[in-house]
């Protein structure tokens, strides 16, 4: 540890972002969250408009009970958008950085992902036989 007090360490973490250009963030907020294009299938993204609805791949959507920054109504949306005959919502406890990292990682969010992923992955196959 750094030797300095928790709440210096809180503060010095709720700081550390990662460097985002201007107008990028600017498009952004404006496109994700102001205009809410990616939940209205109108996101243009590299010349091509992004269609929630043409997923159809299994979608396990994670969300963090406390989140502060995509709020747990937001994020639970996606599974209504999606036309994944496989989907699942799972909302763990902590908030946005907490549940990845966090003293609950190892104990919620990882397990699920795992039990998720070997829900959907069949019986393991030798090396020969694939």
């Amino acid at each position: 540890m750094s030797g300095k007090p928790i709440g210096e360490l809180t503060i010095g973490m709720s700081n550390d972002n990662v460097a985002f250009p201007g107008e990028a963030f600017r498009a952004y907020v404006k496109t994700c969250y102001q205009e809410n294009l990616l939940c209205q299938n109108r996101l243009v993204v590299g010349g091509e408009r992004v269609d929630l609805g043409a997923i159809t791949c299994a979608v396990l959507n994670i969300v963090a009970q406390m989140d502060h920054i995509c709020a747990p109504k937001s994020a639970s949306v996606l599974n209504q958008l999606v036309s994944s005959a496989d989907k699942q919502l799972v909302i763990l406890p902590g908030g946005h950085v907490g549940i990845v990292s966090g003293t609950g990682a190892r104990k919620y969010l990882w397990p699920t992902i795992g039990d998720w992923l070997a829900a959907r992955s069949g019986e393991p196959k030798s090396l020969l036989e694939q």
